[in-house]
């Protein structure tokens, strides 16, 4: 059963016409919100987002794809946007283990189907997923190519996708052995003493908004910084702070499962991206048949709001990509 949710607008980004939200329950007690627009019969595109964020984020997104013919998904994982938050704290970004994402993607999936997105046999499946989008995406991939063997996320999705759109994927974070070494020891550590559920040091409850337009990792394009910042300032519901050791510690291991699939893949990569690693994604690409990638010059790590030149090429890439692969 559903129950409608809000879709929140500013000055400069109102929610695309045509579309409706609404809150979807799980079989472990949380409340996912899921929102969809028809399309014209191309296709569905399914937007997987990432760390931090909300459909509302997506708008432009949303707006491009319908453009491209395509009926649009999205759905805020839990512990982020307007989905239930898991601690006490709201702004910590908390999740035991990346299966749980899983579990969401389906029951989305699911609801969405339910709410008129086409059967894959009447029209194509594509995904669009972003930085830990990426990661949830790669995985719901490997679950569709029975690459996943066992765990509680073994079975398939509800529906096969076509072709995937990666944007800033996150298939290992930035940083050289030792980094990633010192964080896992790290996690190890705090998760003996207990303190899963604390903030990894840094940032904590504080949002990229937060921290100022100068010194962002996201995006080159200050208006499109600003257009964020806005929604958070007038909704602060949406907000969440820095990653707890849990969540760091289920990333980690979530990304070193990632295997290739067969499965058409575009990856979108900024060339000044400092939260992803940009050589990972490129070797995981070139293990796809036929895998692309799309090199963004000065972009940052979310392409999707990046200057206007930069997200036409990025637009031309994905009407080039998806006529290629016949979708």
């Amino acid at each position: 059963m559903t129950q409608g949710a809000p879709l929140y607008s500013v000055d400069g980004a109102a929610a695309p016409s045509g579309g409706r939200a609404f809150f979807v329950n799980t079989d472990d007690e949380k409340r996912l919100r899921v929102a969809y627009w028809p399309g014209i019969g191309r296709g569905f595109a399914l937007i997987l987002q990432g760390r931090t964020e909300f459909i509302e984020k997506y708008y432009g997104v949303i707006s491009q794809l319908r453009d491209l013919g395509f009926s649009v998904g999205a759905v805020d994982w839990r512990g982020q946007g307007l989905s239930t938050r898991a601690l006490e704290d709201p702004r910590k970004g908390f999740v035991e283990d990346f299966a749980e994402y899983q579990k969401d993607l389906d029951i989305a999936m699911n609801a969405l189907r339910e709410q008129g997105a086409p059967a894959a046999d009447k029209a194509p499946w594509i995904m669009v997923a972003h930085s830990m989008g990426g990661a949830i995406g790669a995985r719901a991939l490997m679950r569709q190519a029975k690459k996943v063997k066992k765990g509680p996320d073994a079975s398939s999705p509800p529906v096969k996708f076509s072709a995937v759109v990666y944007s800033a994927p996150m298939f290992r974070l930035s940083g050289g052995p030792m980094r990633h070494l010192a964080m896992r020891l790290a996690c190890r550590l705090s998760g003996m003493a207990g303190r899963g559920r604390f903030y990894v040091p840094g940032v904590e409850d504080e949002t990229a908004a937060d921290l100022g337009f100068e010194d962002n990792v996201l995006t080159s394009d200050e208006d499109q910084f600003n257009l964020y910042a806005r929604f958070l300032d007038q909704y602060p519901e949406l907000a969440l702070g820095a990653a707890t050791w849990s969540w760091l510690n289920a990333a980690l291991y979530a990304m070193r499962s990632l295997r290739p699939t067969s499965t058409p893949a575009l990856a979108i990569l900024g060339d000044d991206d400092t939260v992803v690693d940009n050589a990972a994604a490129r070797t995981f690409l070139d293990a796809i048949p036929g895998g692309e990638v799309l090199p963004l010059p000065k972009a940052r790590h979310e392409p999707f709001i990046e200057t206007p030149v930069l997200r036409e090429k990025i637009w031309t890439a994905v009407a080039e990509f998806l006529e290629k692969n016949d979708l």
